[in-house]
């Protein structure tokens, strides 16, 4: 289900066409929703473009709002639409209720009204534990980064004003400032963890979330402009709230990990660096390991065999993206034919950028993440080659989202709702503080 998502909102900004009749796409919206209720998927399948049903079978799509229903409880109704123009596409925003859950339902529109684009984004919810704020409060801000203005939450530890500050910096995909996943906020758990120990933290939408839910005009283009920047910019706001004698420290999750050498050099504000699951190799080879390991659960298919052979002619597409497109051609490129992203991944080299900092760097890693394996980890540990601002921890429990489990990892793990353990949140919290002196 994760995996089949993750796909899906890989697509929603890969689309470039003439907008269309909103109010034509808003019906279209309901229609769909009715016909997801009522297991009508194969009018729902006919009704996608041919890249869409590239990326998703009619199998696949089946299981989709099933899963909603086991997870989440029976559907209850369709709420407030909003309509909007992206890169193109009329895309049509409709909140979905079910009983224990709300989300916001994606869907872009080509010319024929057909679907090019689906997403459906969990909505923010309250948590029980997330009630017992004694030792904790939090305000909402914004994160001004040149054109953008991305809501956020600062949390500090209660009738305190002298705190460590942590700025959180999101994986790949549209997220938002908790870093939602299924059931799961991982940013907003490691936040309350750490304003108990003293520490307090921001934490903001991310650029292409902020765009998808308020549809604001603000630019995606490449990773300067949709992770870096704005996490310079997070970290500008940090060193204004910070307590007169304490410091600034970035904590970034897979793809935010992998990226915070660069964020870091960019900033001269950080006091430490905080690497969760971050990739020690290329993310198109990742995707394709990644796929791979999916697939091979149930035994590779000849279906299988064929994806995984043209994810590969894609992933080497990646690696001479600059010839491509010096010759003003798009290729075909894993999950999305977003050239900027994908030009900006093949440039990006981190295992070189880390050598270049000196102030602390702290890499944790779940030894049971499929996502970003322990092989990874073993890479930063070799490239570090002793230097002695680099500290490393692995657990052996843990998985991409840092929860427990046992056995091998996979994305339904995702879906069923946890917390971050106390040993985890307790190393962290005890190295910033410990590098806060």
């Amino acid at each position: 289900m994760n995996k089949l998502l993750f796909l899906i909102a890989g697509l929603f900004f890969s689309f470039t066409l003439h907008a269309q009749d909103a109010e034509i796409c808003k019906n279209k919206s309901i229609e769909i929703i009715h016909q997801f209720n009522n297991s009508e998927y194969e009018t729902i399948y006919n009704q996608f473009t041919k890249k869409m049903q590239e990326s998703i079978d009619l199998e696949q799509l089946s299981a989709i709002w099933p899963a909603f229903v086991a997870n989440d409880g029976p559907f209850l109704a369709h709420e407030e639409q909003k309509a909007m123009e992206i890169q193109g596409y009329q895309t049509v925003e409709t909140t979905i209720v079910f009983e224990k859950k709300a989300y916001k339902f994606k869907l872009s529109f080509d010319k024929d009204y057909q679907i090019a684009g689906m997403f459906f984004v969990p909505m923010r919810i309250s948590r029980g534990n997330d009630m017992d704020n004694s030792f904790w409060e939090e305000k909402e801000i914004h994160v001004k980064s040149k054109d953008a203005r991305l809501p956020a939450t600062f949390c500090k530890p209660k009738n305190s004003d002298e705190f460590p500050i942590v700025v959180f910096v999101h994986g790949s995909g549209p997220n938002d400032r908790d870093q939602t996943i299924g059931p799961n906020r991982i940013f907003a758990d490691m936040a309350h963890a750490l304003a108990q120990k003293g520490i307090g933290s921001i934490r903001y939408d991310k650029r292409t979330y902020h765009k998808i839910v308020n549809g604001d005009d603000v630019p995606i283009d490449g990773l300067q402009d949709v992770i870096i920047e704005d996490a310079v910019a997070a970290i500008e706001l940090a060193s204004k709230l910070v307590g007169s004698n304490n410091k600034v420290f970035l904590i970034g999750h897979s793809l935010g990990a992998t990226v915070a050498p660069i964020i870091a050099k960019q900033s001269n504000l950080l006091a430490g660096v905080i690497m969760l699951a971050p990739s020690a190799f290329p993310i198109e080879d990742e995707v394709y390991r990644q796929t791979k390991y999916l697939l091979k659960r149930d035994g590779l298919s000849r279906k299988d065999r064929k994806e995984l052979r043209l994810l590969k002619k894609k992933v080497k597409n990646v690696k001479n993206i600059e010839s491509y497109l010096s010759q003003q051609k798009i290729p075909d490129l894993p999950l999305s034919n977003d050239t900027s992203f994908w030009r900006d991944i093949s440039r990006i080299k981190p295992l070189n950028d880390i050598l270049d900092l000196q102030i602390p760097v702290y890499i944790l890693q779940g030894e049971r993440d499929y996502q970003v394996t322990m092989e990874s980890f073993e890479r930063w540990k070799k490239n570090a080659d002793g230097k002695k601002n680099m500290e490393f921890k692995s657990y052996p429990e843990l998985n991409h989202i840092f929860h427990q489990g046992s056995g091998n990892s996979y994305p339904e793990e995702y879906q069923v709702s946890g917390n971050l353990p106390n040993y985890l949140t307790s190393d962290i919290s005890l190295w910033i503080l410990s590098k806060n002196s």
